[in-house]
């Protein structure tokens, strides 16, 4: 009838199964982090975790007078490297400054997801 025999079957979903896995085991994160310029906020933290199955996670920190809360980030649970842009257009979370860095970040890094925080503080 044309379909492939059952044992041949079964290895191709083996091989697909195999494929997806290890695409899992190569993600890769680059979290925008917000941060009050000392320390990052709990949203980011929250974020933080929540990526914790695609690692290796990098943060994005932004902003002028950032550095403190950059070397901060670098001691925070789960977070496998920073970088830390010192401007102040960053100041205020405004996307048409950001969305450039980021995108030119994600292509130089090959992240695989790129997430941020969600709150309000």
């Amino acid at each position: 009838d044309g379909d492939p025999p059952r044992a041949e079957r079964m290895h191709a979903v083996r091989r697909a199964a195999q494929r997806s896995f290890c695409s899992r085991r190569h993600a890769s994160t680059l979290i925008v982090a917000e941060h009050d310029g000392v320390k990052l906020t709990e949203s980011t933290l929250a974020a933080i975790t929540a990526c914790a199955a695609m690692k290796p996670i990098t943060l994005l920190v932004g902003g002028s007078a950032c550095k403190a809360a950059a070397e901060a980030a670098g001691k925070a649970s789960g977070v496998d490297s920073v970088t830390y842009v010192e401007a102040s257009s960053l100041d205020h979370g405004v996307a048409e400054e950001w969305a450039p860095l980021v995108v030119d970040l994600a292509k130089k890094g090959g992240y695989t997801h790129i997430a941020g925080e969600s709150g309000a503080e």
